[in-house]
């Protein structure tokens, strides 16, 4: 690929490759004191909070720091014996099912540290059972609710709600409680009231044609905001005039009283363009510099990543004690900064291997640079290793 320079800096590629070896050179004859060393104790903070599950909590405040801690070394990369250097606690509190440790970070926001007590998933069903048997009564549960799975890395607690349409057909409808590490229910897709389907397939099928859904129809039973309904729909591919005549298409009616709860109309969708497609996000951007060898700069390199043919993304990436570090938005002082089509990173990130696809696939139209540190400082920052890795 041969990378476009943008003007300031390095003019070239080749101009490029002349001043690393003239680096190499000073370094050689003992000139590296010429420039700044990089910083090599940057912080950079991507997460405001951090979630630690435990099987038991500590129970005095001394063994709650030091496994928050322990953590806080462990995710930022921060020397154990230097995170008191780098984050000062601020406020401690405990509850019986998790303690909250607020930390000031050094140039950085707030960091919040939860130690928190697994919810098993015995104990995350018998909370589950109890909020149902109060919400819909011990007989409706028992008669309709079928409990499936526990999953422990959100706390949601699965069941199968059972009815019987007329005759020997039966229904099958998810549903869920989500559990907060206090035991609290902080989500839920359940019926909201006791409620049986009196609405049977062709009374729901025939209402929605007398209401102007056009035949072909299908219909299925649906749960939504906490009642039952009939979801009655058109059998139809749309075209442009029934999205100019936002055209009727469905019904949904409530299966116990048949009132339509919902009236489903085409909608012309939102117009696109190439700058509206779904950002490129932080964490493409991170699985792609990982894949160029970025980790291998120094800590304290600092470079902004601008996004084009897209949403105008910018983000800005840090070496942070090891750590890659990539965060949304501007910074005032980069090392360097790179362009970086929006469709060549997709397919990049798409292909067995990134590298080789750049290698084969980029070009001055996709990729474009502009250097704002020194040469030296660039090289000591391990730029050059990255240039090296780079096709050119």
């Amino acid at each position: 690929m041969h990378l476009l320079i943008e003007p300031g800096s390095w003019k070239s590629p080749r101009r490029l490759a002349f001043i690393a070896a003239a680096g190499l050179a000073l370094i050689a004859l003992g000139l590296w004191f010429s420039a700044p060393a990089p910083g090599s104790d940057t912080l950079v903070l991507d997460a405001a909070t951090m979630t630690v599950v435990l099987d038991e909590l500590p129970a005095m405040e001394a063994a709650a720091i030091a496994r928050a801690e322990a953590e806080i070394s462990t995710v930022t990369g921060v020397p154990a014996s230097a995170v008191d250097r780098y984050f000062t606690l601020r406020t401690s509190s405990r509850t019986q099912y998790q303690w909250q440790l607020v930390y000031n970070g050094s140039n950085n926001p707030d960091l919040t540290v939860w130690l928190v007590l697994r919810i098993t998933a015995e104990e995350g069903f018998a909370i589950a059972d109890e909020y149902l048997k109060n919400l819909l009564g011990t007989a409706y549960v028992s008669a309709h609710v079928t409990p499936e799975r526990f999953d422990a890395a959100t706390n949601t607690v699965h069941y199968a709600g059972t009815y019987s349409l007329h005759g020997d057909e039966l229904v099958l409808l998810p549903l869920w409680i989500q559990l907060s590490y206090e035991r609290t229910v902080t989500g839920r897709q359940v019926v909201i009231a006791p409620q049986e389907i009196a609405v049977t397939r062709a009374q729901a099928e025939e209402l929605a044609r007398l209401q102007g859904v056009p035949d072909p129809v299908s219909s299925s039973l649906i749960l939504k905001n906490g009642s039952i309904c009939w979801r009655v729909l058109w059998q139809h591919t749309p075209i442009a005039e029934d999205y100019d005549l936002q055209r009727l298409y469905g019904l949904e009616i409530h299966a116990t009283t048949g009132d339509v709860l919902t009236t489903l109309r085409y909608k012309q969708p939102a117009s696109s363009s190439s700058t509206s497609s779904t950002p490129i996000t932080a964490a493409q951007i991170t699985a792609l510099l990982a894949d160029l060898g970025v980790p291998e700069l120094a800590d304290g390199a600092r470079f902004e990543v601008r996004v084009f043919n897209s949403s105008q993304e910018v983000f800005t990436v840090t070496m942070s004690f090891g750590r890659l570090v990539v965060q949304q938005g501007t910074t005032d002082d980069p090392d360097i900064t790179l362009w970086l089509d929006r469709t060549l990173i997709l397919q990049a990130l798409q292909a067995d291997d990134s590298l080789a696809y750049l290698q084969q696939h980029a070009s001055g139209r996709t990729v474009r640079v502009a250097l704002h540190a020194n040469p030296v400082v660039l090289q000591k920052k391990g730029y050059m290793r990255l240039y090296e890795r780079l096709p050119h």
